[in-house]
């Protein structure tokens, strides 16, 4: 694992050029139904993504998290005007699992569900306020969400700011007709560094909790209890 200062990304975000970004950023904002974000500003969202792609070569890593808090509490946002919201939800469109808040406990649940899963995994933090709604707040979605290569979401292109500068995707996920929210608990035996930056992972056991939605019925719940990942190597960050 690699931990940086959050302001290590800013010398390879000034080192992307319009060239190199404006393509992408115009791609998503053509694919929008709907975008309030200010499009001059959008291309700094894009930026920041392409540095945290070129750190994760320099560094050998496959998976990206930054402390959102820490960062957006600075003048560096305002200064710059971005935000890491679309920074994760491309990468998640990549297969690179991609996490807000440094938050490393979630970040590892979503390697691991991606990796098996096969799809993007939806990051963020569940309010359960009545029997039938479970509000997730500071999330951000992808499109790839039924699985890698499947025709991706439809989406708007909203602000995280007042102001208008920080992208982020607004997907509406009852387009779909089955919907799964997937709550791990993941114990760890030990993890030992390895030569080649890998972690060798030894999970004692996972808790595998999916609350299935059709568009007809209420939330019903399964669980799977599994052994998995013994020994093996999962990680390179």
């Amino acid at each position: 694992m690699v931990k940086l200062p959050f302001t290590s990304i800013f010398k390879y975000m000034d080192e992307i050029t319009d060239e190199e970004a404006k393509p992408i950023a115009d791609k998503i904002i053509a694919g929008s139904t709907d975008t309030q974000v200010n499009t001059d500003w959008f291309i700094n969202d894009v930026k920041y993504y392409l540095a945290a792609k070129k750190m994760m070569d320099i560094y050998d890593c496959n998976a990206f998290s930054t402390a959102c808090h820490e960062l957006c509490t600075t003048e560096i946002p305002q200064n710059r005007k971005f935000t890491p919201c679309m920074c994760h939800s491309i990468m998640k469109d990549e297969g690179i699992p991609s996490g807000c808040e440094e938050d490393l406990n979630a970040l590892m649940a979503m390697l691991i569900m991606q990796y098996a899963g096969k799809r993007p995994a939806f990051m963020g933090n569940p309010n359960h306020e009545t029997d039938e709604l479970l509000r997730i707040h500071h999330a951000v979605p992808a499109l790839q969400m039924n699985g890698y290569g499947t025709k991706p979401l439809a989406y708007k292109l909203w602000a995280f700011t007042g102001q208008g500068f920080g992208g982020k995707l607004q997907v509406d996920f009852t387009e779909n007709d089955d919907d799964y929210i997937t709550h791990l608990d993941v114990s760890i035996r030990q993890a030992i560094p390895c030569a080649s930056r890998k972690a060798r992972l030894s999970v004692l056991n996972m808790q595998i909790h999916t609350a299935v939605r059709s568009t007809t019925s209420r939330w019903t719940m399964q669980e799977n209890s599994c052994t998995i990942l013994q020994d093996s190597d999962i990680i390179r960050c």
